[in-house]
């Protein structure tokens, strides 16, 4: 589970026994200790009789898939977005497993489909009495939640970058060759070949969420009063504020990994003038900021974007989708629908079970968008400057979080 961090003294002991150096080159990615290994290593530090009972790793979506089935299968790309794979090779090996500190684990590992849309095996006789699933309906392999999100926008083209304001700020593209670089994210893609490349950080969307729910008071009683939802509120004050007309500015760093192993949300510059809006527009201002942060991560290692399709529930606001476009300083598509990703794991499954040719069948069938927003040159320009001040907050910040982090 992404957001499940007990694992920090795990990857401090990856770390010490020189291992998790060797974890990232093979992986082709930047270990954390929301990833499945430094769990399990976790669990076996830990917890040892429940380290001991361990029959197979799953991902969630193959725990279901197993209860469906009975087979213990899981696609390449989100396993191989899990660090478990040697993305060199695209298997697994026993190395990885014994650089995390859990050898015995690799005979546990569930075995790979060849494409996310395989059927990996058959609803069974007692899983439809269950779910009323009919018997023998096929299951497909599945991807990770971010690729899914990639598909159901259709984003498969070079050059679209596709924005995922979820619980992560996910920053995704398309591309046939790897970039081992800090800060980038590497892992399978649909097709063998091809890989999907990202920047992120824990916490985007969930930044407006945590505002509503313990902030939103104001929002919520005149949602009230109106008859319409706390959020529709907040986006009409988002969208009366003027980019550069206030001071206030937020570092969105609610969740972990970020820029700082100790970063934490702030607000700055607010004061006795300051209003609501104020500060519900600069929550979101600094949500983009995160975005083009990793954006600018992509095009330093030499991704070129030139076009955005955001997904997300804030994607569903006329706001949100023109502040994004102003401050990335990019068109923006976003799609009719509501569960992006769920979109695209239908067409998979679609896919899997004949209904379409392959993706790009499935995409121009399925995919629809909205109007797109374009980014207006003022206002981008203002918004360059607001965020290089807002980097800047982060070189002030650091010295602090060093502290913070030496206790």
């Amino acid at each position: 589970f992404s957001t499940d961090y007990r694992a920090d003294d795990c990857i401090e002991m990856i770390k010490k026994e020189g291992n998790y150096d060797k974890i990232n080159a093979a992986t082709k990615g930047n270990l954390y200790s929301g990833e499945p290994g430094a769990i399990i290593r976790w669990l076996k530090e830990h917890e040892p009789e429940t380290y001991a009972k361990i029959g197979h790793i799953f991902c969630f979506k193959d725990w279901l898939a197993f209860k469906l089935t009975g087979v213990a299968a899981a696609d390449l790309n989100c396993i191989g977005g899990s660090a478990l794979v040697d993305l060199d090779k695209m298997e697994y090996t026993q190395e990885i497993m014994d650089w995390y500190g859990i050898p015995e684990m690799f005979d546990k590992l569930p075995k790979l489909a060849n494409d996310s849309s395989e059927a990996i095996g058959y609803v069974t006789k007692d899983a439809a009495a269950r779910t009323g699933l009919a018997e023998g309906t096929a299951v497909v392999a599945g991807m990770m939640d971010i690729l899914a999100c990639l598909v159901g926008c259709g984003a498969t083209e070079p050059g679209v970058f596709t924005a995922i304001t979820g619980t992560w700020s996910i920053n995704e593209t398309c591309n046939d060759e790897m970039i081992v670089k800090p800060g980038v994210f590497n892992m399978p893609y649909l097709y063998r070949g091809k890989y999907l490349l990202s920047a992120n950080t824990g916490a985007s969307a969930s930044n407006y969420e945590w505002f509503a729910n313990e902030l939103g008071g104001t929002a919520r009683m005149e949602g009230e009063k109106r008859g319409v939802s706390r959020f529709q509120v907040l986006n009409e004050l988002i969208g009366s504020i003027k980019p550069g007309s206030t001071p206030v500015m937020y570092h969105p760093f609610v969740g972990q990994p970020s820029v700082h192993g100790k970063a934490k949300g702030n607000f700055f510059n607010l004061s006795t003038a300051t209003s609501y809006a104020e500060i519900a527009y600069a929550l979101a201002e600094g949500v983009t900021f995160i975005h083009k942060y990793h954006f600018e991560e992509l095009i330093n290692a030499g991704l070129e974007p030139k076009l955005v399709r955001l997904t997300g529930g804030i994607a569903r606001s006329d706001e949100w989708a023109q502040l994004f476009a102003d401050s990335l300083n990019l068109p923006v598509d976003c799609v009719d629908c509501d569960e992006v990703g769920a979109l695209g794991l239908a067409m998979c499954a679609g896919i899997g079970a004949g209904l379409y040719k392959d993706y790009d069948d499935a995409i121009e069938k399925c995919v629809r968008l909205r109007p797109r927003f374009f980014p207006n040159a003022e206002t981008a320009a203002v918004l360059q400057e607001r965020y290089e001040e807002w980097k800047y907050l982060i070189k002030i910040m650091t010295p602090y979080w060093d502290y913070k982090a030496s206790k």
